[in-house]
């Protein structure tokens, strides 16, 4: 809580949507009231769902692309 406060609303704002994995930091019931206070929405996104993050969508295309240039057929090497 220390760190959203201090890194996110003081220098972004209070956010309208916070989007984590499910992590038992973000679902604990102090984070829930600190969010709730604050009158913001959790979302949890899915798991093995990189559509939601845009930018790991673009880095995993790229490192598979890579791969596919370097990495034989056979996938011996």
């Amino acid at each position: 809580m220390k760190f959203v406060q201090k890194n996110i609303f003081s220098r972004f704002g209070c956010p309208r949507v916070i989007i984590s994995d499910g992590g038992t930091h973000f679902t604990n019931k102090h984070f829930r009231k600190f969010l709730k206070k604050n009158r913001v929405h959790h979302r949890v996104a899915i798991l093995y769902h990189p559509q939601i993050n845009g930018q790991a969508e673009v880095v995993n295309r790229e490192i598979q692309r890579i791969l596919r240039k370097i990495v034989r057929q056979d996938r011996k090497d």
